[in-house]
């Protein structure tokens, strides 16, 4: 199932791509460029007690159908307390 967030999420990580050059980080006053992009998003956990951010990397190299896919199984994984980058 797609959703207006795949969507968007989708055309963000598209974006991201597209002006690369520009994404990166300041380390010691110098300017790093990352290798890989990533997108994240909040998802509402337990009623909004909780919001967890879900990230996906390189996303502008998957379809819509994929991206949504990943995305899904990551918000799973989070709402079941099985996703082991939040529970850190």
């Amino acid at each position: 199932k797609v959703t207006m967030t795949h969507l968007l999420g989708h055309a963000l990580a598209f974006g991201l791509y597209k002006m690369r050059r520009d994404v990166g980080r300041i380390t010691w006053g110098y300017f790093k460029h990352s290798k890989k992009i990533g997108i994240s998003c909040l998802v509402n956990v337990e009623g909004g007690s909780d919001l967890v951010p879900v990230t996906l990397w390189d996303a502008h190299k998957e379809s819509v159908i994929e991206f949504a896919k990943k995305c899904n199984e990551k918000i799973e994984r989070a709402r079941k307390k099985e996703d082991i980058d939040h529970n850190k």
